[in-house]
């Protein structure tokens, strides 16, 4: 899913906008993939320790990607890219979830 703001988005902003977690979302377990100088860094997130106030709640930069874990499932080690089915886009990858500005 593709989020488009004008504004500054925190993290978990962004996914109360895309209609929350996933039944089997593991909130322990995101990873936001970040485009910067020409390499992507992983910035980890554990939304239940933003809850309690032991971590922040990290501003989204244009492009970024957010990937969340399935319960007992491992975290991504490079960003997920979904290939979409329509003959006019064969061969275009389209990421699940990016904020741009």
């Amino acid at each position: 899913q593709s989020l488009s703001s004008r504004e500054q988005m925190t993290v978990t902003r962004a996914i109360a906008m895309a209609g929350g977690l996933v039944k089997n979302a593991d909130a322990g377990k995101i990873t936001i993939f970040r485009r910067e100088a020409g390499e992507t860094r992983i910035v980890e997130i554990d939304l239940d320790r933003i809850k309690k106030g032991e971590m922040i709640d990290e501003f989204l930069r244009p492009f970024d990607i957010l990937d969340v874990a399935a319960k007992g499932g491992e975290k991504r080690k490079f960003p997920p890219v979904s290939i979409r089915d329509d003959s006019r886009e064969k061969g275009r990858g389209e990421l699940p979830l990016k904020i741009v500005e």
